[in-house]
């Protein structure tokens, strides 16, 4: 099922700001899927426990802690390191 940002942003959100809402996404380990189509402006999300009909699982999808996105940061930085 494809959703709209524009639509469903404002309606959860206090913005239509797709960044912010990609940001979000991350937060609670959503991932980006590829798609098959390289011009395509499509962008799907998956999480593992987040899934149509299963009420039980959406306990498990959780925001990263902070130790996490502090760990995230500092491999990221590392990364951007090596490549200058």
């Amino acid at each position: 099922e494809r959703i709209k940002v524009a639509e469903v942003c404002p309606k959860f959100f206090r913005h239509r700001n797709f960044n912010s809402f990609t940001r979000l996404l991350n937060m609670y380990q959503f991932h980006k899927v590829p798609t098959s189509r390289r011009d395509s402006k499509e962008v799907c999300f998956e999480h593992p426990h987040f899934r149509r009909g299963r009420e039980d699982l959406l306990p498990l999808v959780q925001r990263k802690g902070a130790q996490m996105m502090r760990e995230e940061l500092v491999a990221r930085e590392i990364f951007e390191r090596n490549l200058v």
